[in-house]
């Protein structure tokens, strides 16, 4: 298994957010970050997820977009997933930007 890795996240069942991950992956579509990473290393390379955290939408946390997006931000940072062995090569602070204009 590969030691390399990515965050992510979806606001939609994770397995149709997987299953999108493998099409990439068969269809070399370069916009997704495992995929890349899969065609680069070879044919025979895998990988596997991991879930971080589960967030269930309710009234009280308001927009649940804005809130995936900070936690997506903030596990990417923890993770150090934008660095070294990590497959993010971007991060978005807006979320963050959005938390201090509150």
């Amino acid at each position: 298994m590969c030691a390399k890795f990515y965050v992510g996240k979806t606001n939609r069942r994770l397995c149709e957010r997987i299953r999108d991950h493998v099409y990439c992956t068969r269809k070399e579509l370069l916009y997704s970050a495992l995929a890349k990473h899969t065609v680069t290393e070879g044919t025979t390379h895998s990988f596997s997820f991991q879930v971080l955290q589960v967030i269930y939408s309710n009234i009280r946390l308001g927009d649940i977009y804005a809130f995936t997006d900070t936690a997506e931000m903030k596990w990417i940072f923890r993770r150090r997933a934008h660095l070294g062995s990590g497959l993010n090569d971007t991060v978005s602070i807006k979320p963050a930007l959005k938390l201090l204009k509150k």
